[in-house]
């Protein structure tokens, strides 16, 4: 029977074998403040905008003598990222998973000390539920964003699962995200055959028949009056009767208000 402390330490969800609590451990002893500075090894081309986690894609012009002042970002490496938003409160940490590169010389860069997987320190890390408290701890609110205070991040524990299951961990939820991507670019295309749909499937304005249509149909649409078929509705509720509240979204439609808001 597992105590106090270790149910803390122990997620609900687990892969079949694993049961041990898993370890706190201080950020100190996994990560250290790595000062490697670009002496000539990368170029504007691997510049790396660690918002995105991408190389930039708009390639800047810059003299050896500014190039040299990047930080160097490696594989593995983290850094952090200030600005909040709905997802996360107080910033982000973000890893580099892309490839060697460099970063601007504001981005603080922390290097794994211990052996350790790659995929699963990518989402750790970036998890504003394991974050936020330790964020709470380590940053300082700016003008318009949280700044990282590194001493006192690296003195802040994190719980830390065996090697083993940092491998399970971090496969699974990369596959999770191949496939997200996958969905997503067939719904990208779906959306893309909408549209040309929507263009040629109505006429175009002076025109009477569309572009592509249904085998069988030829005749000309009709032209009618909006009024012949449309009605204004104007009812209020007068009795508060418990009716669902609806909005209009200009890219959902018709939507519940409460989504319309979130």
């Amino acid at each position: 029977m597992h105590n106090p402390e270790e149910k803390i330490l122990t997620p609900r969800i687990r892969f079949s074998g694993f049961t041990d609590a898993w370890e706190q451990r201080r950020l100190g002893e996994i990560y250290e403040k790595h000062d490697e500075k670009n002496s000539g090894e990368f170029r504007e081309d691997k510049i790396i905008s660690v918002a995105g986690m991408t190389y930039l894609s708009e390639i800047p012009k810059l003299g050896d003598g500014y190039l040299a002042t990047y930080n160097v970002m490696r594989v593995g490496d983290i850094a952090f990222e200030g600005h909040s938003n709905n997802e996360f409160t107080y910033g982000r940490f973000v890893e580099n998973t892309i490839g060697d590169g460099i970063v601007s010389h504001i981005f603080n860069v922390f290097r794994q000390k211990t052996e350790y997987d790659l995929l699963y320190w990518k989402y750790a890390i970036n998890n504003e539920g394991m974050m936020r408290d330790i964020l709470v701890r380590s940053t300082k609110a700016s003008t318009m964003m949280h700044d990282l205070v590194s001493s006192d991040f690296l003195e802040q524990s994190i719980p830390v699962p065996s090697l083993p299951e940092q491998h399970k961990i971090g496969a699974l939820l990369s596959r999770l995200d191949n496939l997200i991507a996958l969905h997503q670019r067939k719904c990208d295309g779906l959306k893309t055959v909408k549209k040309s749909l929507l263009e040629k499937m109505f006429p175009r304005e002076g025109e009477t028949t569309p572009e592509l249509r249904f085998s069988g149909f030829t005749d000309a649409w009709e032209q009618r009056r909006l009024g012949d078929f449309v009605v204004a509705a104007g009812v209020r509720n007068k009795d508060n009767l418990p009716l669902e509240s609806f909005s209009v979204s200009n890219d959902r439609g018709f939507v519940p208000q409460e989504e319309q808001f979130e």
